[in-house]
């Protein structure tokens, strides 16, 4: 297995070898000038190809070559630092997943998580049905209990072994089986149902009041467990109450009656409860996600700034890339000849042609004042000289409009190849250096770091 899966990323590393010196177009924009040597791709090749089993996540094959990233902008997910598990895909059970009211597929993603959280819940429950199904079994002995004992020996082992499954993929980053464990938990449930009901009807009141406490302590541990998906609370929940509330309207006691009026009242507000503590759930979520995203943006330009552009130039750092740091030339004259609001216009500018150079495979960042960062793939030294000078050339030859009249600025870059594990902070410190020697010899030109 170690072996195909090394080959397999050798043989990706040939293919972007000989894919090299050329520009491409993603979605229609202009894309790095694909110059990586072929040693340094068999290279990231060779150590990024695979990943190896780590906590039994077993053998993975993982592309370094093409790896999207765009602009800090990483394939959505569930919020960091969470296990994420993969979205429904049936129509029904993504239905059942939503609240209805629109949300960010990474808020999705972490609603669905927390259906397989609190397992403290699972397990009490499984143990309290398994064993009020085998205590009523062994009390009447007939076929229908049998069958009862059965079926929750067969929901819960699945669940179980679904639940296993899909933790042990998301922590490995694979797809999860969300659809099933659904799917089961709602069987799981309706096993319940149909227990609490032949019960009721049994006439064995004494077997009644053990099962449907049970039944009513587990319908309200799954309101809070499942929270995350209102209308499933409400699916589950109608599958364990319904059942025992429309037995009690048959089984010949008008006592029991007051049982199917109250089930109602209790979904409701099972379902109320479990509405709102998702609404709360979602409203922090939401701030989370917008005080993240402050804390990491440049509010002018909307690049990411110096701390957001570190974090993600961080995780970056495992396949290496190539830094450029820019420093504009004669911008403060236009803010003393314009104004300070002109100067913001140019800052944007330039951060649009900056996204646009950098393109599917880049990320581009305003670190402060008029310095920028634009951090790439692996290019060979020609490579940066080349993608430098179209920095340069970007910025340099296109007019800014300001006041009705054209503008021209200049740029200076220092570039410094950051390798496998190198530090960004140390790269940048390079970069850094090398826009300096840049500056020193009257700007407006590419400088490589040594």
């Amino acid at each position: 297995m170690v072996e195909r899966l090394r080959n397999r990323g050798l043989r990706d590393a040939e293919r972007a070898g000989r894919g090299a010196d050329r520009t491409v177009k993603v979605d229609g924009v202009e894309d790095f000038e694909l110059t990586e040597t072929h040693s340094a791709i068999l290279g990231a090749a060779a150590r990024g190809a695979m990943t190896l089993a780590q906590g039994g996540c077993g053998e993975r094959y993982v592309n370094p070559v093409s790896l999207p990233w765009r602009n800090g902008k990483q394939p959505e997910g569930g919020l960091d630092g969470d296990v994420k598990y993969s979205l429904p895909r049936w129509r029904v059970t993504n239905w059942l997943t939503r609240t209805g009211r629109p949300v960010s597929r990474a808020i999705h993603v972490a609603q669905v998580s927390t259906l397989y959280s609190s397992l403290a819940i699972f397990y009490s429950a499984a143990i309290a049905t398994l064993m009020c199904a085998a205590a009523i079994w062994w009390r009447h002995q007939t076929p229908l209990f049998a069958v009862w004992l059965g079926l929750e020996l067969g929901t819960i082992g699945l669940r179980i072994a679904l639940l296993n499954r899909d933790r042990k993929a998301a922590r490995c980053g694979a797809a999860s089986g969300t659809d099933l464990y659904l799917l089961m938990t709602a069987l799981w449930a309706a096993t319940l149902g149909y227990g609490a009901a032949i019960t009721t009807l049994s006439g064995d009141y004494a077997a009644a009041i053990v099962v449907n406490i049970a039944t009513a302590c587990i319908a309200g541990g799954m309101s809070i467990r499942y929270f995350g998906a209102p209308r499933f609370v409400l699916l589950v929940c109608s599958a364990t109450l319904g059942p025992m509330a429309v037995a009690a309207a048959f089984a010949g006691d008008p006592v029991l009656l007051v049982t199917t009026l109250q089930a109602p009242l209790a979904l409701f507000s099972m379902a109320q409860a479990a509405k709102r503590l998702n609404g709360m759930m979602i409203a922090t979520m939401e701030a989370e996600q917008a005080h993240a995203h402050r804390a990491a943006h440049d509010p002018l330009t909307g690049l990411l700034n110096r701390t957001g552009f570190m974090q993600a130039a961080a995780g970056r750092s495992g396949i290496g890339g190539t830094l450029f740091y820019l420093d504009l030339d004669g911008f403060k004259p236009v803010n003393d000849r314009h104004g300070h609001e002109a100067g913001d216009q140019v800052l944007r500018e330039v951060a649009q042609r900056l996204v646009r150079l950098a393109g599917r495979h880049g990320q581009a960042a305003r670190l402060g004042g008029d310095e920028f960062a634009l951090l790439a793939p692996v290019l060979s030294p020609q490579g940066i000289e080349r993608f430098g000078a179209r920095i340069v050339e970007r910025i340099t030859a296109e007019a800014f409009m300001l006041d009705g009249a054209t503008t021209r600025i200049g740029v200076s870059v220092g570039a410094a190849a950051m390798g496998e594990g190198d530090a960004i902070g140390e790269t940048l410190r390079r970069a850094d250096a090398a826009l300096y020697g840049a500056k020193t010899r009257g700007g407006g030109r590419v400088r490589l770091a040594a």
